[in-house]
C-alpha cells in the first residue's frame, strides 16, 4: 500500500487515508502492544517459574487478542488496497504530471 501511495504521488496523485486504512493501522498497533506484553510477561514467567492455570489463562487471551487483530488487520489492509485501486488505479495508466 505505501509503494501504491508513493508510486501515484510521484505522478503527481495525493491519495490521503481512508477510513478502514486508519482503523487498520489501528488494530495493527493493539496487536504490536500485545505482541510486546506477551514477550514482557513470558520473559517474567520463565524466570520467576510461573507455571499455573493464571499465567496460561493470561497468555490464552492475548494471543486470542493478537491473533484477532492481525487478522483484522490484514483483512481491512485487502480491503483497502481494493478500495484504493478502485478509485486511483488509473493512476497506472495516465501519464504523469508535469
Amino acid at each position: 500500500m505505501i509503494g501504491f501511495r508513493q508510486y501515484a504521488k510521484r505522478r503527481g496523485v495525493i491519495i490521503s487515508a481512508i477510513g478502514p486504512a486508519k482503523w487498520k493501522t489501528g488494530f495493527q498497533l493493539i496487536w504490536q502492544g500485545s505482541a510486546y506484553c506477551w514477550f514482557f510477561a513470558t520473559t517474567l514467567a520463565s524466570a520467576r517459574g510461573w507455571n499455573n492455570d493464571a499465567w496460561n489463562g493470561f497468555a490464552l487471551f492475548n494471543g486470542t487478542v493478537a491473533t484477532i487483530m492481525m487478522a483484522a488487520a490484514v483483512v481491512l489492509t485487502v480491503y483497502s488496497l481494493a478500495v484504493y485501486l478502485r478509485s486511483f488505479g488509473g493512476v497506472f495508466t495516465v501519464h504523469p504530471a508535469k
